[in-house]
Parts: C-alpha cells; structure tokens; sequence
C-alpha cells in the first residue's frame, strides 16, 4: 500500500537527457542504452505528439516544450498505476508537477485544469 500523500513530479530546465533525445530527432538510443537513455525513451510518445503539431519555434522553446510535456506525461504514467489509482480515488494521493529552472530560480507548478506551468511569487 503507498503510504505517502503527495507525490511531485520535478523537471528542470536545460535538461541534458531530453537535450540528447531531441538531438537524435526522438528516435531511440543506438546500442546498449544507459538507464537514463532508457528512461528518456518513454518520452517518444511525447516527441511524436509535439512533431505532429508542427512547431515552428526555436529550438530552446522546443526543449522547454519537451520538458514540461515530459512531466505531464510522467504524471500520467503513474496514473496507470492500479495501486495509484485506488490511492487518488480514496483521496489518499495527489499527484503534482513542477519545473525548476535553476539559472534563475523560478519555480512552476502544473496546473491540472488547465495544463499550464504558472510561476510560483
């Protein structure tokens, strides 16, 4: 049984995995994945549907893009969880995202309702 109340799911900006994916154009690591290599795969899903949207944006706001998708989909995935599921059905769980650029200290929490990232003050 999870026993914790809250789980916050933290990306960060300039994330170097999701860099390195985005450089390979999303396709999967070649030979002998790292963990993080293998981790960072679970975001095709995620690169496909950004792709398909057709972004014509620089290639920063791309990664940030990335970045804060990667975490509502991450949140996501824990919900396929069963045992995540009963937790948040009885009301025993809550599941957050947040975004933390380090350069200059801001901190973003997800909002659920509307999917956006707003600055915490």
């Amino acid at each position: 049984m999870l026993t914790v109340e809250r789980i916050l799911v933290l990306g960060h900006a300039r994330c170097g995995g999701i860099r390195n994916f985005l450089d390979r154009g999303g396709k999967p690591a070649p030979t002998k994945p790292t963990f993080l290599e293998k981790w960072i795969s679970l975001l095709e899903p995620v690169h496909a549907k950004l792709a398909a949207q057709g972004t014509s944006e620089s290639r920063e706001l791309r990664e940030r893009l990335m970045e804060h998708a990667s975490i509502a989909h991450s949140i996501g995935n824990l919900r396929t969880f069963p045992f995540v599921q009963d937790a948040i059905a009885e009301g025993r769980l809550h599941l957050h995202g947040g975004y933390f650029d380090i350069a200059t200290g801001q901190l973003q929490i997800l909002d659920p309702g509307s999917g956006s990232f707003e600055k915490i003050s």
